[in-house]
């Protein structure tokens, strides 16, 4: 796979895992508002049973809906920092070995370039008729 398709490829997973993480936050922003609200109902006492029955059974699906959301969340990111760093590894390796040739490259051209130019020095010294 090219670098350029693997870098596509970890960038829509990382969206679809901002995506999760976004429906994670909301369920547990509407958690901790239901939270808030059933402390409320059990100060002021005019809840019956069978209404905090209802609303904490409510609360318990969102809380069964926000955990079950919040491993696959953790399991996407672990996944999509597991293949940016392979991404990384693949550029950075591609980084050395382009680093190597270019240092071997330059040394040659310069170590021509030197010869030529001592060479062209040597016939330009020579006797004069």
């Amino acid at each position: 796979m090219s670098i350029i398709e693997s870098v596509k490829k970890q960038g829509l997973s990382y969206y679809e895992a901002l995506g999760l993480s976004i429906n994670a936050a909301q369920h547990g922003c509407t958690f901790c508002g239901d939270a808030e609200n059933l402390c409320g109902f059990l100060l002021d006492g005019t809840s019956t049973k069978d209404q905090l029955r209802v609303f904490i059974g409510d609360m318990q699906n969102i809380v069964t809906q926000a955990h079950q959301e919040a491993l696959e969340l953790s399991e996407r990111f672990r996944s999509v920092r597991g293949g940016l760093f392979q991404v990384y590894q693949f550029v950075f390796n591609l980084n050395i070995e382009f680093s190597f040739d270019q240092v071997n490259n330059t040394y040659r051209s310069r170590k021509a370039f030197l010869l030529k130019r001592q060479k062209s020095k040597k016939s330009s010294d020579g006797p004069v008729n």
